[in-house]
């Protein structure tokens, strides 16, 4: 019946993609799949209460995870054979735990294939940079806001931006010396009012141009996700917009390919959205001192919100989501 149903309503070109193979083997032939990547949350603190993000409205008691439980995360992970991880937290910023350095390293040692990480820059130390650019990361993501210090403060509401900048300048000029780094790779994305083009123009801008090479992609977003309605339009400034829902759709989202462990050891289905409206996690499948990353990954409650989008009838969380794809 689903197969019949799937032929009716997606073209043919669909079948080729990673996300219908995995979709097929899991849910209609009932085989035990691993997750694409691992989505591991080290703290859900933050340092900064940027207008475009939940975190300003997330409720849930602060901690940072155990090295225990890291250590479990990443025996059954090599177990497993998965190559693709994400030290990047749901809501919070990693470098906000203070033992990130030796985690980094930690995760680095299993020599995953794919490792990245999402920071706003300011804790990062000039001591640690080194460390960092060799700890086993191959991605950095930097969010930052476009380099004028009036702009950061609106958008990241923190005094914190000359600190920002010399580290950014600092981690940038350092990328750039080193020669034997397990990091290949930095996006600087600009949460921003206006486009590349003009934060280029920008005066603190020069003061890392030269620092843009080959291997340092510099990007703009200007739309962003609303959080399932926690951010209205009149909560960003002028030159932000808000991102349209997806709706319905009848291709399960790819990011329900993955599996994210929050700080205290939960296991989500979505390592990417929370809804903050309620305490209640649809997406939440138990925590690694009851259930394996396998098992939860391959549990009922997964393949019940993978076959909902067949139903035409997904969670509302999805619905609400701009990233769903």
């Amino acid at each position: 019946m689903y197969i019949k149903y799937i032929f009716s309503k997606v073209k043919k070109s669909f079948f080729k993609s990673l996300d219908l193979v995995i979709f097929f083997q899991q849910v209609l032939l009932k085989k035990r799949l691993v997750p694409v990547s691992v989505y591991i949350e080290t703290t859900n603190t933050c340092n900064a209460n940027c207008v475009f993000c939940a975190y300003q409205f997330y409720n849930a008691k602060k901690t940072k995870m155990s090295l225990d439980y890291l250590k479990k995360l990443l025996n059954e992970m090599s177990l497993l054979k998965i190559d693709k991880v994400n030290l990047t937290p749901l809501l919070g910023e990693i470098f906000a735990d203070n033992d990130i350095v030796e985690k980094l390293e930690l995760v680095g040692s299993k020599n995953f294939k794919y490792f990245s990480t999402y920071t706003n820059l300011i804790n990062i130390k000039e001591k640690d940079i080194e460390r960092i650019l060799n700890s086993g990361l191959t991605t950095i993501y930097i969010s930052a806001s476009p380099l004028d210090e009036g702009l950061y403060e609106m958008i990241y509401r923190s005094k914190q931006y000359k600190n920002f900048l010399n580290n950014l300048i600092l981690l940038l000029d350092v990328f750039s010396k080193l020669e034997n780094k397990t990091v290949k790779k930095i996006k600087l994305e600009f949460r921003s009012t206006m486009s590349l083009s003009d934060c280029q123009k920008l005066d603190d801008y020069r003061l890392i141009e030269s620092l843009v090479t080959d291997d340092v992609e510099v990007a703009v977003m200007q739309t962003f996700d609303s959080w399932m309605g926690a951010i209205q339009k009149e909560d960003l400034i002028d030159g932000m917009m808000l991102a349209k829902p997806n709706g319905k759709k009848i291709i399960p989202c790819n990011r329900l390919n993955n599996i994210q462990v929050l700080a205290n050891g939960d296991i989500r289905a979505c390592g990417c959205r929370v809804n903050t409206n309620t305490n209640e996690d649809i997406f939440l499948i138990g925590n690694i001192d009851n259930i394996s990353i396998s098992d939860a990954y391959n549990s009922q409650k997964v393949i019940g919100i993978k076959k909902s989008f067949l139903r035409n009838n997904p969670p509302e969380e999805c619905q609400k989501c701009s990233w769903y794809s």
